[in-house]
Order: C-alpha cells, then structure tokens, then sequence
C-alpha cells in the first residue's frame, strides 16, 4: 500500500486523471482507508476550483507594450472585439 507522503505527491496526477491503471487502483485503496487523505484531496479540489474560477491578471504594462510591439495586429483586433 501507498504512504501518505507517497500518495500526497499522487494527488495532483489524480484530479487531472493521469495516473494508470494500477496506481490509480493503489490511490483508491488509501482513499478508501485514510479520511485524513479524503479531507486533504477535498480541500485540494476546493482550492483548485476557487482558483480556476478567479479571472487571470493582466499583464504588466511593461509586458503588453513588449507584446505589441512583437505583434502589432493585436491592438487592433482586441479593439474590435469590444
């Protein structure tokens, strides 16, 4: 059977539906014998929808002009698009 510590480094892998089969399986099993660990992958799929919900930060303004002057077509297109 998996360790806490050994699972824990599992979690993320699990929420994104990465892991095969077999320690998939594993991962499972503690889940089913560990509340500890059901608390800790609950609150872990809290905090991944809360920060999935917030909206992303502009860019610094040093950024943006970078950007643009990479790509000029771009200033006109998101003023469009308003």
């Amino acid at each position: 059977m998996l360790s806490c510590i050994e699972i824990t480094r599992l979690a993320t892998d699990h929420l994104e539906g990465r892991l095969s089969f077999l320690v998939r399986t594993r991962f499972q099993l503690h889940l089913g014998l560990c509340r500890w660990f059901r608390r800790y992958l609950r609150q872990m799929g809290l905090v991944a929808a809360a920060l999935a919900a917030m909206p992303p930060p502009a860019p610094a303004e040093e950024t943006m002009q970078a950007l643009l002057a990479h790509f000029p077509g771009w200033s006109s297109r998101s003023s469009n698009q308003s």
